[in-house]
């Protein structure tokens, strides 16, 4: 076998899996890596693709375990898996097969080639934490430790927050909520950016991850200095702005001083890694700024201004937004809504790519925050003309987007055995207000009631919140240990 990169590779045969994942993520919690081909694997099965990836992992891997089981027994997939392994061990090579049998055949039932190894026997569920014990002494006994790489004390923790123009009022008042949770936990005046190792968003929802990523403010502070931006930021009323620009309102302004101060700042001297997807359409092509992709010049560096003025370019609402490249180039950019209105599945994706040997799912707890549905009444779809059908051809995509996105984390995260490690917060606005919210609403009547929906939201999902918090808590970064030291010295 080649370099490990996984501890133990899982066999099995499509009708066990539920007993696989339970399989995996027992190891988990013991340290050790296993590889899934259901779960780690997007290629087509039987395929070419497929077939090279399987041989890749089990080289890769230092131990298999086979789940037997009468659907195993004749599945040719399994067969091949351990016994290419087992024609390796015979041949002088190192390797292991550890055959665990979970239902209908014993250990007497395995055919010869898989007799010769121990095997562990699940079939009896009073038994199982004794065999269970018997498997990880086989594991230990054999690899010693489990890979270096994959030795993670703590979970790589991703903030997700959705944009939705004067509405992410409602998502910064769920961080204060939560940053209230986490400082009555760890019993200090921590901020909440410490408990994150990376903080992705779009639109508004891009402005507070700049924000907080960007400064060294507490949520707590940064409310209020979010809020007056907000409640400043169009200049003048739509009308005035169709006339002039032919756009609803023309390009937004930074307001506030926070936002003043830090927007000077270049994405590469932001410490902490955050991405705000925007638009380019001038090469009609997703963007996605970074401050850890501006260190690794993986796109042009630009400050904080630029990209949070580019993040709420909402097409209709504000014209692109024009930034002049150290080049002498133009680009013309626009919201990343557009195509990533949920960003919480590009945060998983990142944070699967921001670490050089790949972090598996189950070692990323993921906290999406959206800032709350807003439907209006449908009437008869017949009905509609091009006025309204315009408006529905926007949001119907980004919603059903949102929405699918939400769903398949939810599976995917349920799939690795770990679903209390994604949390998905987006309340029906309708449960809190008679009327919807327009994202350009910037009255003080409107953000006041936005921001009391926010904090009756936060108490809604408070038990949610609560443990999600304890979660984070619990899986303290070196940063988060450093400023806490630092505040106490």
């Amino acid at each position: 076998m080649t370099d490990r990169e996984y501890d133990i590779f899982i066999s099995h045969a499509a009708e066990d899996l539920e007993e696989a994942q339970r399989l995996r993520s027992e190891l988990y919690r013991e340290g050790w890596k296993s590889f899934l081909a259901s779960e780690d694997l997007n290629e087509k099965v039987g395929s070419a693709e497929w077939s090279a990836k399987i041989d890749e992992a089990i080289d890769r891997s230092g131990v298999v375990v086979v789940i037997v089981s009468p659907d195993s027994r004749k599945s040719p997939w399994v067969e091949y898996e351990w016994r290419s392994v087992h024609i390796d061990i015979l041949r002088g090579q190192p390797g292991m097969v550890i055959p665990c049998c979970v239902r209908g055949l014993g250990p007497d039932d395995l055919v010869r080639a898989l007799r010769r190894y121990q095997c562990i026997d699940f079939r009896d569920p009073s038994r199982r934490p004794e065999m269970f014990k018997n498997l990880l002494d086989l594991i230990e006994g054999y690899l010693k430790e489990p890979v270096e790489a994959r030795r993670r004390q703590t979970l790589f923790r991703v903030l997700s927050l959705e944009g939705g123009g004067v509405r992410a009022l409602i998502t910064c008042r769920l961080l204060v909520f939560l940053e209230e949770k986490l400082r009555r936990i760890s019993g200090s005046d921590v901020r909440l950016a410490d408990f994150f190792d990376l903080i992705v968003g779009t639109s508004t929802g891009g402005v507070l991850a700049l924000i907080h990523a960007g400064s060294n403010l507490s949520a707590a502070q940064i409310a209020p200095e979010f809020s007056a931006h907000i409640g400043a930021s169009i200049p003048e009323p739509p009308l005035v702005s169709l006339l002039l620009t032919g756009f609803i309102h023309r390009t937004p302004q930074i307001k506030g001083r926070l936002l003043a101060e830090i927007g000077k700042k270049k994405l590469s001297e932001i410490d902490m890694p955050c991405l705000v997807p925007v638009f380019d359409l001038t090469r009609h092509e997703p963007l996605l700024l970074g401050s850890h992709l501006a260190k690794q010049r993986a796109h042009p560096d630009m400050t904080i201004k630029d990209v949070a003025l580019a993040a709420v370019s909402v097409p209709l609402f504000f014209p692109p937004y024009e930034l002049k490249m150290a080049s002498g180039e133009k680009a013309f950019l626009i919201d990343g809504c557009l195509f990533a209105p949920n960003p919480a599945a590009l945060a998983l994706e990142e944070a699967q790519n921001m670490s050089s040997a790949g972090l598996l799912t189950s070692e990323i707890c993921l906290l999406s925050l959206g800032n709350g549905v807003s439907r209006r009444a449908a009437g008869n779809p017949l009905d509609w003309k091009i006025p309204r059908w315009i408006v529905e051809s926007i949001e119907i995509p980004m919603m059903a987007s949102a929405s699918l996105v939400d769903k398949n984390l939810r599976q995917l995260f349920r799939r690795v055995g770990f679903p209390r490690q994604y949390l998905r917060i987006d309340a029906d606005l309708a449960e809190y207000a008679e009327r919807p919210f327009r994202m350009d609403d910037t009255s003080p009547a409107a953000l006041a009631e936005l921001e009391r929906i926010g904090n009756l939201i936060a108490q809604a999902h408070e038990s949610q919140l609560e443990e999600f918090a304890q979660l984070l808590a619990s899986n303290a970064s070196d940063r988060e240990k450093t400023n806490k030291s630092e505040r106490h010295t």
